[in-house]
């Protein structure tokens, strides 16, 4: 008889890990290419507008509407707008959804990924830390809530189910280079 697998962390933080992959994988696409769902959705017709003008290969920053439009009142201002126009920052940007999304979703230098997505998340937290008020908890957010997902990813890697990471941590280079797992 077949032994029975539990359901156990490295079950959990490993969908975890792909959920979270699928998202910033879903994010990049969406940011490159226009998919419309927070690029290239014209909300006068109710349409989607795939590689419209608002996406990153229709010519447009993928940083500077959200940097542009923070509010004032934001701790960190000053320093946020001033990126809206830099490109190293949509490239930063961009890359690090990049790297996020394929990484976490096949299990890959999780522990790289997991480094640039808890700085990414950080940098995110901060440029909307407002604690004049607001809609939101004024320092709990949904970027916290994924940084933490994030550093429990970190920790439990060796664990984790689902994707080629098992496959990746048996390579040689990995084995030698434990930052790589």
């Amino acid at each position: 008889m077949a032994k029975k697998e539990k359901f156990n962390s490295g079950n959990v933080f490993g969908l975890l890990r792909l959920t979270l992959g699928l998202i910033f994988l879903w994010a990049f696409a969406d940011k490159w290419l226009g998919l419309g769902f927070s690029t290239c959705f014209n909300n006068k017709t109710g349409m989607t507008e795939m590689l419209c003008d608002q996406s990153v290969l229709g010519g447009h920053s993928s940083t500077f509407d959200f940097l542009n439009n923070l509010p004032k009142d934001n701790l960190f201002y000053d320093f946020f707008h001033g990126l809206a126009t830099n490109p190293m920052a949509d490239f930063l940007f961009m890359f690090a959804l990049m790297i996020l999304g394929v990484a976490l979703t096949l299990g890959v230098l999780v522990r790289v990924a997991s480094v640039i997505g808890i700085l990414l998340l950080a940098t995110m937290w901060a440029s909307l830390l407002n604690l004049n008020g607001g809609t939101e908890n004024p320092l709990l957010d949904y970027h916290v809530v994924y940084a933490l997902a994030l550093v429990g990813i970190y920790m439990t890697n060796k664990d984790q189910k689902y994707g080629i990471g098992k496959w990746w941590q048996s390579q040689d280079i990995v084995k030698k280079n434990k930052w790589l797992e």
